[in-house]
């Protein structure tokens, strides 16, 4: 979803931001013991392209890398 305000820092002018979120949707039990490394990276841009890319390393295995590039036109395309 979008949060939409204004912010004002000392005497600079305002300024209207558009922030952009997302919300983890994985279910069933996470053990965060068994991760040694997680990393997840989030970043829009204002042309509306959205990218998610994460790294997970468990002690048993070096890494897991994953992730999408959502375009403006709304394609979903895989990072590997």
């Amino acid at each position: 979803g979008d949060l939409r305000g204004t912010v004002r820092v000392g005497d600079e002018l305002p300024r209207t931001l558009c922030l952009r979120g997302m919300r983890d949707h994985s279910t069933g039990e996470r053990d965060w013991g068994r991760f040694h490394r997680y990393v997840c990276n989030f970043v829009s841009f204002e042309d509306g392209t959205a990218l998610e890319v994460v790294l997970v390393s468990l002690k048993n295995m070096t890494h897991l890398v994953t992730g999408y590039v959502c375009t403006p036109s709304g394609a979903l395309l895989a990072v590997a």
